[in-house]
């Protein structure tokens, strides 16, 4: 009882995910149709306008990339998630010498992390996603008449 509690929860978890995911989605298209309509504001005012375009293409990247890290369910997309914002705040925002060396710093860290410290093998096997198409390849190549080996 208390498994299949536990996987019904699981099944209605991920499924608010994807409504999250189509959510965000939908507002990442209303914002990159703002953005491409407000190509205008760069030619009239120049540089201040420009930060301001700026924040909003590195805000439709990291939505982007928050669907991606919540379809796929593994440390890769985290990270990229983690180095886009990062990234973001320090081109956007013209931070102090030492909020850019933090900054810096993080983003160094993060690569290290990427490079050293993780197995990517180990997350995709665990990937739901993965799985789910795994699970329809086998019925493709079922219906077509061909058996997995």
């Amino acid at each position: 009882m208390k498994d299949k509690l536990q996987s019904i929860l699981y099944d209605i978890s991920v499924i608010m995910e994807v409504v999250v995911a189509i959510a965000i989605l939908i507002a990442i298209a209303i914002s990159a149709g703002y953005y491409f309509f407000s190509l205008d504001l760069i030619a009239k005012n120049g540089g201040e306008n420009f930060t301001q375009y700026l924040n909003i293409a590195y805000n439709i990247v990291i939505g982007i990339e928050f669907v991606k890290m919540l379809c796929r369910h593994n440390v890769d997309s985290v990270i990229e998630v983690l180095l886009f914002a990062i990234v973001r705040q320090m081109i956007v925002e013209h931070n102090n010498s030492f909020e850019t060396l933090v900054g810096v710093l993080s983003v160094a860290l993060l690569f290290l992390v990427r490079k050293y410290l993780f197995i990517s093998d180990l997350d995709r096997k665990n990937s739901i996603m993965l799985k789910w198409f795994d699970i329809n390849n086998l019925f493709r190549k079922k219906e077509n008449g061909q058996d997995k080996e």
